[in-house]
């Protein structure tokens, strides 16, 4: 086997590796790892130890490169806060603050209500509440929203 047919085997496999960040499923990763290994012993076995090497060496750059590239793909771009989360499903939180609701699951203390038409985990202080009752929410720590039933 020629040095540029072990070269061309060497570079498909690793465009197969770096494919395989769009094409999930593992299989063409595999086969891309196969050709690498191929391309490596092959170059190893008919050319030597020199040429060996070198394709052992950016056979293991090009590893980095893969997982450097995978993680940047794979990781979120933007840092998000607690607030953050509330709004990314449509209610922030801290806006439910004094607004009143109405329960739709037994509050034993946890359940939900439903506040400014939108379905909300909420908690007492430890009374249970009935399905139907007018709530208010008394307080908001974070994502956790208590309250209370609403005087009449």
């Amino acid at each position: 086997m020629s040095l540029t047919i072990v070269a061309l085997l060497f570079a498909f496999g690793v465009g197969l590796v770096f494919s395989e960040v769009f094409i999930p499923g593992g299989i063409v990763g595999v086969i891309g790892t196969l050709l690498i290994i191929t391309a490596i012993g092959a170059a190893f076995v008919q050319h030597g130890l020199v040429e060996g090497s070198v394709f052992l060496t950016l056979a293991c750059l090009a590893g980095f490169a893969f997982f450097h590239f995978a993680m940047n793909k794979l990781s979120l771009k933007a840092e998000q806060s607690r607030e953050d989360g509330a709004s990314a499903i449509g209610v922030g939180f801290q806006s439910l603050l004094g607004k009143s609701g109405q329960v739709q699951t037994v509050l034993r203390p946890i359940g939900t209500a439903r506040i400014d038409n939108n379905p909300v985990d909420v908690v007492t202080r430890g009374e249970w509440i009935s399905p139907g009752t007018v709530i208010e929410v008394i307080e908001v720590e974070g994502n956790r929203v208590v309250v209370r039933a609403r005087e009449s």
